[in-house]
């Protein structure tokens, strides 16, 4: 379009005198300015989907970047940087996104509660997990209740935090579905979400001075997963608080 403008201006130039030549220079400038927001935003898509195709996603979220800043007010342009960034690691560019984003769908609110988490907002990350929990009419999304417990853990609310520890024990599915637990400095164990919770529950009532239940609960952690490195060493810990006590 604006290579026919230029054309078209051209052939008046040879009508009209030099004089007027400035006023058609900044018409064709002004027209030819407006091709080029959308030309530059289609060449930001095409380098987004490269980047993507290649797997390189530093690149697509600075092409993204570039396309959200032609219409700051694009929800869909919003959610796919989200969702970017949650890919990328990026827990601080994921919760500042999605936060901008005016009605989040369940995914949006999970990848903003599990940043949230990750950064050290927790009491952003209870809010957003207590509203998936509520959500959950299936009561099968055991992921969610487990770090709901965690945050409940967190505030000392441990009688919240054991019953939301039990809801998951009893789910037939809290034997499959896995977790990744800190069992030391930098070490990390994945365990089903059955024998972290029993074992979380027994830490609980270890520090709420209840020893015969937090070993029962020790014990069906490790009977359920025998590898348990961190239920091992509740129990290691709660043998040392007996024998203080005998």
């Amino acid at each position: 379009m604006a290579q026919n403008v230029e054309l078209k201006v051209l052939s008046m130039l040879k009508k009209y005198d030099l004089r007027s030549f400035l006023v058609i220079a900044v018409t064709v400038l002004a027209l030819v300015h407006c091709t080029t927001p959308r030309t530059e935003m289609n060449k930001h898509w095409k380098n987004y989907t490269l980047a993507i195709s290649n797997g390189d996603i530093a690149t697509a979220i600075v092409e993204v970047n570039s396309i959200y800043a032609f219409d700051t007010t694009d929800q869909a342009v919003l959610d796919t940087l989200s969702r970017l960034y949650f890919i990328s690691g990026n827990s601080y560019g994921t919760f500042n996104t999605v936060k901008r984003i005016k009605e989040r769908s369940r995914d949006q609110k999970m990848m903003m509660a599990e940043s949230a988490l990750q950064i050290g907002i927790k009491s952003e990350a209870k809010t957003l997990f207590t509203e998936l929990n509520e959500a959950d009419t299936s009561g099968n999304n055991i992921g969610i209740k487990y770090k709901l417990a965690t945050l409940h853990f967190g505030d000392k609310e441990y009688e919240e935090a054991i019953n939301l520890l039990n809801e998951v024990t009893l789910n037939d599915n809290s034997t499959k579905q896995t977790t990744r637990v800190k069992v030391g400095d930098n070490a990390y164990q994945e365990v089903s979400l059955y024998a972290a919770s029993w074992n979380f529950a027994g830490y609980i009532q270890l520090l709420s001075g209840d020893l015969q239940a937090a070993e029962e609960y020790f014990n069906e952690s490790l009977r359920a997963q025998p590898n348990f490195t961190l239920a091992k060493n509740n129990l290691e810990l709660l043998n040392q608080e007996q024998a203080k006590q005998n």
